[in-house]
């Protein structure tokens, strides 16, 4: 089965960050993710954005773009364009907000251009967008560690009970992922 690649795990593959060996891991595990014009553009404004706030050299940002450009030429990505039925899904989308909630313009179009492609499955770090794609029933992948009390992506916080509440759950940031984190680093 085929899974959309959102621009948040896609600059992933091109830049180290927190969630990069993750995403490698669930790169190599599928035969097929589908690259959408709009996660193409979103790459390179990106990239560019980096370059203009001094972040990475224009010459960085040349070696980044050929590298996006190598990975999309070679299986397991596929590339799919935009029709114009992605934005007509995308305004009956936010025609009926409490269907999926509060969703930016272009995580509805990334949804809209799923629905349009036929896929069920997305790959994102975008918590909201994620909240969004299972309100429409889509099937979602967060490769950001979590603790079990952050299974999923509609919790933003730990809930797991801590001696300083008394032993009662309380919204707090999770301090379960840090740790795994470390493990997994040391």
């Amino acid at each position: 089965m085929s899974l959309y690649f959102d621009t948040s795990c896609f600059l992933k593959l091109l830049f180290t960050e927190p969630e990069t060996a993750r995403v490698i891991e669930l790169v190599a595990a599928e035969s097929k993710l589908v690259v959408s014009t709009l996660t193409r553009l979103e790459t390179l404004v990106q990239v560019r954005g980096r370059e203009g706030g001094g972040t990475i050299t224009r010459r960085e940002g040349d070696r980044v773009r050929s590298k996006m450009e190598n990975l999309l030429a070679d299986p397991p990505f596929e590339s799919a364009g935009l029709s114009a039925n992605v934005f007509r899904l995308a305004e009956r989308d936010a025609r009926a907000p409490r269907k999926m909630g509060p969703c930016r313009t272009l995580d509805r179009l990334h949804l809209a251009t799923m629905e349009g492609l036929g896929l069920r499955r997305l790959l994102t770090n975008d918590a909201q967008q994620a909240r969004a794609a299972q309100a429409l029933g889509f099937e979602v992948v967060l490769p950001r560690l979590t603790c079990p009390s952050l299974a999923s992506p509609t919790a933003d916080a730990c809930t797991t009970p801590s001696a300083a509440s008394g032993g009662r759950a309380r919204r707090r940031r999770c301090s379960c992922t840090a740790r795994a984190r470390r493990r997994r680093s040391g």
